[in-house]
């Protein structure tokens, strides 16, 4: 099979799922459409017809089973992939390549051991060919802010993986991006420090405001952390819903994950997930 074959008809998309504040909208996605070639020459249609709006200043997560395409399209949106069909725009222009105005966290923190936490959280504003003195206070803020104050001088050896998350943190946004995206930074540490990590995300956020699109394979934690949770099909990969989260912030796990709200959107995006429901 050809990949023009498997390809859509981009003219059938539907509208792009869209924030509130739809004149404030940083993100647009348009029928976006992603095929990998095969070994065995069978291509692999890993997202079909994506539609999706993010509002400056929103927190939105992405959920779906594994092999969905999440990571796909958050690689999209960062410039480190093309999709073979749609298009995608960061406040009003293409994205065709990696950008200061995007950061993006992995799942593993991937700071450089021989460097000092200071050294790697200002990398991205010396290999810009920034001057440091331009953002040094900012990123001593967001070091305050994401507690790492007085760690500057150790290596990463030194903190723990919640640490160490954090400080990748800081590291993506110590260039002042207008997008953060996040793949699963959290899905390596275990429960307890994964909940206060979604507690200390939010701190972050609320403090810097930035656009932020998660990837989680957590309900709980992509309802706790998200004015929207989108959920997506198995692959090949499509939004089946989008769902609004309404509970006031800031969240507090203890009291968020026994709330009405939480527990009935938590139940209803378990059963889009198992059921694989279509839009």
């Amino acid at each position: 099979m050809s990949l023009a074959m498997i390809l859509p008809d981009t003219d059938a998309s539907a509208a792009a799922t869209e924030p509130d504040a739809r004149r404030t909208a940083l993100i647009h996605a348009t029928g976006i459409v992603k095929i990998y070639p095969t070994v065995s020459g069978e291509p692999v249609l890993a997202l079909d017809q994506v539609n999706l709006a993010v509002a400056d200043g929103e927190f939105v997560c992405l959920v779906g089973p594994s092999g969905c395409g999440k990571s796909t399209l958050l690689r999209l949106l960062a410039g480190l992939d093309r999709a073979d069909a749609g298009h995608f725009s960061l406040a009003g222009r293409p994205i065709d390549g990696p950008s200061s105005e995007v950061g993006v966290v992995f799942q593993q923190a991937t700071l450089l051991p021989w460097f000092t936490i200071w050294q790697n959280v200002t990398l991205p504003v010396r290999v810009g060919g920034r001057t440091l003195v331009s953002r040094e206070t900012a990123i001593r803020e967001l070091i305050r802010i994401a507690g790492l104050q007085g760690f500057e001088n150790k290596f990463p050896y030194e903190l723990s993986g919640g640490m160490q998350q954090r400080a990748a943190i800081v590291r993506a946004l110590a260039c002042d991006p207008k997008l953060l995206l996040l793949d699963e930074p959290f899905g390596s540490l275990d429960a307890l420090t994964r909940e206060k990590m979604n507690a200390e995300l939010q701190r972050i956020w609320l403090a810097s405001r930035k656009t932020v699109v998660l990837i989680t394979h957590s309900i709980d934690e992509a309802v706790f952390l998200g004015d929207r949770v989108v959920v997506m099909s198995p692959r090949p990969g499509r939004i089946i819903r989008d769902l609004a989260v309404k509970l006031p912030r800031p969240r507090l796990p203890a009291e968020t994950f026994g709330h009405p709200e939480h527990i009935a959107l938590a139940r209803e995006i378990r059963g889009l997930l198992e059921g694989g429901d279509a839009p």
